[in-house]
C-alpha cells in the first residue's frame, strides 16, 4: 500500500514537470516591439494602435529601465523617434491614440505629424510593456536659413550654428525616407532641425526638414554672451529689445525672423533646468553630457547629479562623441541619476531603402529638385562647397537645369576716370668741362751698345772611314 501511493506521488510529480516544460516552450514570451529600432512608418492600422499585450516574464514590470515607474506615477522621457510599434523613442516602447494631445514648436499638432528622427518631449504613465503617452510635445533645436553648406564634413550652418548630418540624419521630404547629405541643401533654404546639442555647440541632426521661408526661425541652447541690444544664443546672434533678467550660461529658447545678420527676436524664454518643470517623478532622457563638478553633470539643459550606484560610468559618459541615456527620479527639483547607458550613436534607425539618381524613365534626374528628392549626390573630398555652387553636382551628367531662375543681371560697371597727362620731366642740364690733362713727358732711353760678333765654331776633324 505504501508502495503503491509513493508511485501515484511520483507519477504526477513526472507529470507535472512534463506539463510545465512543454508550457514553457510552447508559450510565446512578449518581445520588445521596439528592440530593432522599429518600422520606419506606422503600419495601416494607423499611428500608434493600442499595442496593449500582456507582459511576458522579460518585461522589466519595476518601471523604465528599471526606474520603479508605478501604474500611477508620471515619467518624462526624452529622446529621438526611432520607428512606429507604436512610438519607439530609443528602445522603449510607448503607447498612444489618435486623441493623445500632441504639440510641435508649441503649436497644436495631430499624431499623423510624428515623423522618424524627431526629439520628442514625452510624459507617460504605466511600466512594463503598457507605458502610455499622455502627451508628446516635438521642439526643434533650431529652424531658419541655411547660411553655409560645407560638403567635405557634411555640415551645414543654420543661422552660424553648425548642424552636423550623419548617417542615420533623416530628410524631411514628405512620405519619401531618405538620408540627409549637405548636398542636398542650397544657400538661404530655410530648414528645421531635429537633434541634440553636444557641449561644444556642434547641434547633431537626427532629422532636417525643408520649411517654407515664410516660417518663423527659432534657436534654443545656452546663452553665451551679452551685449548692447545684441545677446548670443549657441552660435546665433539674437537682436533684442530688451534682455531681460538673462545671464550667461542660462538655457534660452527665442523665436523671432531672421534679417540676414541676425534672428529678431519677437520672444524669449527660459528653459526649465528641470526636466519637464519638476512635474514628473521619474527621467529618462537621451542626450550628450558634460562634467560640472564632482559627480554633477549637465545633459542638454539640465543639471543633474549622478548616485554612487551610477558614478562610475561618468568618464565614458562625458567622452566628447558620447551619447548617453540617463535614467533617474525627480526630488525637490533635483534630479538623481540612477542609471548611464552610454552609446556612440543615435539608436538604430529604420534601414533606407537605396537611392535611386535615375529618373522616372531610367535615364538620370530630370532636374536638380528630383535629384534632391532622391538624396542627392554623396559628398567627394575635393568639394568645397562655394555660394554659387551649393547643392551643385559634377561637370560630368549633370542634368537639365532649365528649371532654374536665371542669374541676376549684374550692373554695368563705371568707366574709369581717365588718367591725367603725366607732366614732362625737367631737362637734364649740361654736364661741365672736364679740365685738360697735360702730356706725360716719355723719358729718352740711352743707345744700346753693338753687340760683338760671335767667331765661327772649329773645323770639324775627318772621321776615318768605316770598314
Amino acid at each position: 500500500m505504501i508502495r503503491s501511493s509513493h508511485g501515484r506521488r511520483v507519477f504526477r510529480s513526472f507529470a507535472l514537470g512534463i506539463l510545465i516544460w512543454t508550457l514553457a516552450f510552447t508559450t510565446p514570451a512578449a518581445a520588445n516591439n521596439c528592440a530593432d529600432g522599429g518600422q520606419s512608418q506606422p503600419d495601416e492600422g494607423g499611428i500608434g494602435g493600442t499595442g496593449l499585450r500582456a507582459a511576458g516574464p522579460d518585461d522589466d514590470d519595476s518601471g523604465i529601465g528599471g526606474t520603479g515607474v508605478s501604474a500611477d506615477a508620471e515619467t518624462g522621457i526624452i529622446g529621438t523617434i526611432t520607428g512606429f510599434d507604436s512610438i519607439c523613442v530609443g528602445h522603449v516602447e510607448i503607447h498612444y491614440s489618435p486623441e493623445t494631445p500632441v504639440h510641435i514648436d508649441g503649436q497644436t499638432a495631430t499624431p499623423a505629424q510624428l515623423a522618424v528622427g524627431q526629439v520628442v518631449e514625452v510624459v507617460a504613465t504605466g511600466h512594463g510593456s503598457a507605458i502610455h503617452a499622455r502627451q508628446i510635445a516635438v521642439r526643434h533645436v533650431i529652424s531658419g536659413p541655411i547660411t553655409r553648406v560645407d560638403a567635405r564634413h557634411n555640415e551645414i550652418d543654420v543661422m552660424g550654428e553648425t548642424v552636423r548630418l550623419s548617417p542615420v540624419t533623416r530628410a524631411g521630404d514628405g512620405n519619401l525616407v531618405s538620408t540627409a547629405v549637405a548636398t542636398d541643401f542650397s544657400l538661404s533654404a530655410s530648414v528645421q532641425v531635429s537633434g541634440m546639442r553636444r557641449s561644444d555647440g556642434v547641434v547633431v541632426a537626427s532629422r532636417v526638414s525643408r520649411v517654407e521661408p515664410e516660417r518663423a526661425a527659432q534657436v534654443a541652447g545656452p546663452l553665451t554672451a551679452l551685449g548692447s541690444g545684441i545677446v548670443q544664443i549657441a552660435g546665433t546672434p539674437v537682436r533684442a529689445d530688451s534682455r531681460g533678467s538673462f545671464t550667461i550660461g542660462d538655457e534660452v529658447r527665442v523665436v523671432g525672423h531672421w534679417d540676414g545678420g541676425a534672428l529678431v527676436a519677437q520672444s524669449m524664454e527660459s528653459i526649465p533646468r528641470v526636466p519637464f518643470d519638476g512635474r514628473v517623478a521619474h527621467i529618462d532622457i537621451e542626450g550628450f553630457a558634460r562634467r560640472l563638478t564632482g559627480e554633477r553633470l549637465q545633459i542638454g539643459p539640465f543639471p543633474v547629479e549622478v548616485s554612487a550606484a551610477a558614478a562610475q560610468a561618468i568618464p565614458r559618459a562625458t567622452a566628447p562623441e558620447a551619447r548617453i541615456r540617463i535614467q533617474g527620479i525627480v526630488q525637490d527639483r533635483h534630479v538623481i541619476v540612477q542609471r548611464i547607458d552610454v552609446t556612440d550613436e543615435i539608436p538604430p534607425l529604420p534601414p533606407v531603402p537605396p537611392r535611386n539618381l535615375q529618373g522616372s524613365a531610367g535615364g538620370p534626374p530630370a532636374n536638380q529638385q528630383d535629384l534632391q528628392q532622391h538624396g542627392g549626390p554623396p559628398p567627394r573630398d575635393d568639394d568645397n562647397i562655394r555660394p554659387e555652387a551649393a547643392g551643385g553636382i559634377p561637370a560630368s551628367g549633370r542634368p537639365d537645369m532649365s528649371d532654374r531662375p536665371p542669374a541676376p543681371q549684374m550692373p554695368d560697371r563705371p568707366d574709369a576716370p581717365p588718367v591725367p597727362d603725366r607732366p614732362d620731366a625737367p631737362p637734364v642740364p649740361d654736364r661741365p668741362d672736364l679740365p685738360q690733362v697735360p702730356d706725360r713727358p716719355v723719358p729718352q732711353l740711352p743707345d744700346r751698345p753693338p753687340r760683338p760678333e760671335r767667331p765661327p765654331p772649329p773645323a770639324r776633324a775627318d772621321m776615318p772611314g768605316r770598314p
